[in-house]
């Protein structure tokens, strides 16, 4: 989940479009000036499955959560997968920009940032779906994004070097 936030605040299209939520004339966002990614943590974006705070003004909000974490296949002892899930809600008051409607802008966005990178030690995150989140307040839209990370989780990485038994002369990495 680091990782993931990590990627979406080092993008700068995804933090505009969190970040600049209260123009009172419609603006093209992405000619703004670029911000701190960091400084949307707990204000924006969010770690767990719901906006901690109570939605008392027009807004972007995103969540970041883990959903699911299995092994590779059946028989699978070190590769993991990890399904994360990205909720997007965007409140009606700022959901229009003259570059879309920020709700897509937002998905199109985390796309960008998240698919294809090589996150968790091996093989590449990637967008598995993105559904539209229903039951939301009538003034708000929303998505969920799902994405799969494959990985090899840090505690089952340990390489040290060992003395093999001398009488057949080896002396290799073992891991």
């Amino acid at each position: 989940v680091s990782e993931v936030i990590a990627e979406l605040i080092k993008h700068e299209a995804f933090c505009k479009f969190l970040y600049y939520t209260q123009d009172l004339e419609e603006s093209e966002i992405l000619s703004k000036p670029s911000i701190n990614g960091a400084i949307l943590l707990n204000k924006n974006l969010f770690i767990g499955r719901r906006v901690p705070i109570t939605l008392l003004k027009s807004g972007a909000y995103a969540t970041v959560r883990m959903e699911d974490f299995k092994p590779e296949d059946y028989n699978s002892e070190i590769i993991k997968l990890t399904d994360i899930e990205i909720m997007v809600i965007v409140h009606q008051d700022a959901l229009s920009t003259l570059n879309g409607t920020r709700d897509c802008a937002l998905v199109s966005a985390v796309i960008d940032a998240l698919d294809g990178k090589k996150l968790g030690g091996i093989g590449n995150c990637r967008i598995v779906r993105v559904n539209d989140i229903m039951g939301l307040p009538v003034e708000y839209t929303g998505y969920k994004i799902s994405i799969r990370v494959k990985g090899i989780p840090t505690s089952h990485i340990e390489l040290t070097k060992k003395r093999a038994n001398p009488s057949n002369g080896a002396d290799k990495w073992f891991r």
